[in-house]
Formats: structure tokens, sequence, C-alpha cells
């Protein structure tokens, strides 16, 4: 349940905030809402919902029930995928500019199901090709190949973005696209730079653009592009703001990361200019986060931990990780065979999954 709740708060703020199109009279909230009472179907229920199609094809509040309902199943049963498929399908062909249809609910994964992956891929173009200029749809096709094919995600975008400059939807997904390659480039360090100096300039268009609350959600990645980039002073009056503007929203679902990242990207700063003693205060701060969405479920950053744990800063790396316990619950096990490894002189793969 947990890890559904970080898509629903993430897909808000993607989808939500730039007003797609819906489908019939739901409200995006109420879409999602919806897909949230599919998890609790129990299979029966599931299968009689099935059986409503054959009289009232058109509901769509069903279909987001169901695709709620097949959305954890997905990964175990080869029925369920075929299912989810059809459903997926018919948003795409009926409803392509709906909220439900850009959701990652109504998404496919190439690597689980290749072919119908590739069939909805094609369908997505077609839509695209037959409705040129309806930027509600540029975004849902775009978000289905987000994850799966990148390189056709950005065409999309930058479709979008000649339609609607003025919108900075697009350039906050191409600067997460260049920045996410980035952040796993396998190749030169110059190469990795350019790419996040990349990342860099569409945030910075797409922050142009935002209110304050929306800057708010974006300054991290725009920090941490920079840092990547080698854009120093960029990088430090982000995270600057990105702290500032947590005291301003203590009661925002977004709080618990800024002081987290406005921290750790601070510190990776002072690091990087042998200024240890903040280096080492700042790693302190961003585990006295009180966690978040996110925090609470894939876990805090250890890249300033490793890179101060490998200076013998063993005391400090200690006391973050038995901060971060207070939060990141399901990681527990994992960060006290880390404290003991520490301990004992020896340095953690800081790996969060089979640690």
């Amino acid at each position: 349940m947990r890890g559904s709740m970080i898509l629903i708060i993430t897909m808000v703020f993607y989808w939500g905030s730039f007003g797609i199109a819906l489908a019939g009279d739901m409200a995006g909230t109420d879409i999602m809402q919806v897909v949230m009472e599919g998890q609790d179907l129990t299979e029966r229920d599931a299968a009689r919902l099935e059986e409503t199609f054959k009289k009232t094809p058109d509901d769509l509040e069903a279909r987001a029930i169901l695709l709620g309902y097949y959305f954890g199943k997905q990964y175990a049963d080869e029925e369920v995928r075929q299912a989810r498929y059809l459903h997926v399908i018919w948003l795409i062909k009926k409803h392509p500019g709906s909220y439900l249809a850009g959701l990652p609910y109504a998404g496919l994964n190439s690597h689980l199901d290749s072919e119908n992956f590739s069939r909805a891929k094609k369908l997505w173009l077609k839509q695209v090709a037959d409705n040129e200029k309806d930027t509600a749809i540029l975004k849902n096709a775009a978000n289905f190949m987000y994850s799966d094919e990148k390189d056709e995600a950005k065409k999309l975008l930058e479709k979008g973005k000649a339609l609607a400059p003025d919108d900075a939807h697009w350039d906050e997904q191409l600067g997460r696209l260049l920045a996410s390659e980035a952040k796993y480039h396998r190749g030169s360090i110059e190469d990795k730079k350019e790419l996040a100096l990349q990342a860099l300039g569409h945030f910075e268009a797409a922050l142009g653009k935002m209110d304050e609350q929306h800057r708010f959600y974006n300054l991290d990645e725009a920090a941490e592009s920079a840092l990547v980039a080698g854009q120093e002073e960029k990088a430090a009056s982000y995270a600057a703001e990105l702290l500032s503007l947590a005291d301003k929203y203590p009661k925002n679902w977004n709080h618990g990361n800024a002081l987290h990242y406005g921290h750790i990207i601070l510190g990776k700063l002072a690091f990087s200019k042998g200024e240890m003693k903040e280096a080492r205060q700042h790693l302190l701060e961003a585990g006295k986060t009180p966690g978040s969405p996110q925090l609470n479920s894939s876990g805090p950053d250890f890249s300033l931990a490793e890179s101060l744990l490998d200076k013998g800063e063993r005391k400090t790396v200690i006391k973050y990780l038995e901060a971060c316990a207070t939060f990141w619950k399901s990681g527990g096990e994992c960060l006290q065979k880390w404290i003991v490894l520490i301990k004992n002189k020896l340095k953690p793969s800081f790996k969060k999954h089979g640690c």
C-alpha cells in the first residue's frame, strides 16, 4: 500500500498540476481514489465487475477499480497481465486524453510483457498522429513511454513543448529523463556532465514558469543536476532555496524530502571542497528528516555517507544510519547490519535491496 501511495502522490504532481483533460465527470483525485479502492477488491468481486462490461463497456469508474486491483498482481500471473492489458488498450482507444490513461496503473512493462507493450505503443503513436495538437494525449503517451522508451518519450515531450511552450510540464519531464540518464550513465565523466547540464537547462526553464510550491517539488533534482554538471554555485543556491521552502511548507508531503536532499547536496559540496566539518554536519541534519512517503519506502540517500566513510568518519556515519532507522522502517535490518560492519571497520555496500 505504501508503494502505491508514493505513485499516487508523484502522479498528482506530474499530471494533476498541469490540467490534463478528464474523461467523464470524475476529477483526477476522484479517479485516483477509485483506483486505490480497487486494491481492496476480492478475486470474486473483480470477476463480477468484469462481467458488467458486457452491459456497460463505457464504465470508466469500473475500469479504474480493476486497474487498481490488477496493478499489484501483474508480476506473478499471466492471466492478470492479459486482463489488465485489455483495459489499457480500451483506455488508449476510447479515452487517450483522460487522467486515468496517464497514471502508472495504465502503463505496461516492456520487459514483463513485451508483445503487449509493443501493441500499446503503436496504438499510442497512432493516437498522437491522429490528434496532433492534443497536448493531453501527448502527455499521456509520453508517460507510457517514459520508463521503457526514453527516446520516444523525449520526442513526444519536445513536440508538446513546441505546441504549448508556456506549460512547464514539458521541460520538467525532459529534465527528469536526462537527469536519470546522467545518474545511470556508464560512459565518460564528460558525457555524464553534459547530460546533467542538459537536464539542468530543462529544469531551469521549467522553474521559471512555476509558482513557488511547484518550484519546491523540483528544486532537489535541479540542485543535483547542477552538482553533477559542475555548476556548484547553482547547486548551492537551489539547495538553500529548497531548505528555505521546507521551513515554509512543514505539512507538505515533500517537506521531509526537501530537508533530506537539501542537506545531502550541501554536504556533497562541502565534501568536494574539503570542508569536512560542514560535510559531517549536513549528513547529520539530513538524517533528522521526519521522513516522507518516498523516504519511508525507498530509503535515504547514502552517497554522502559513503564518501565520508571512505575518509574514516565512522562515528558520524553510524549516527546517520541510526537516525535513518526512525523513518526507514523496512530497511531497519539493513541499517543494523551496516552499523555492525562499520563498527568492525568494514565497509557496507549500501545496497537498499538484498543488503
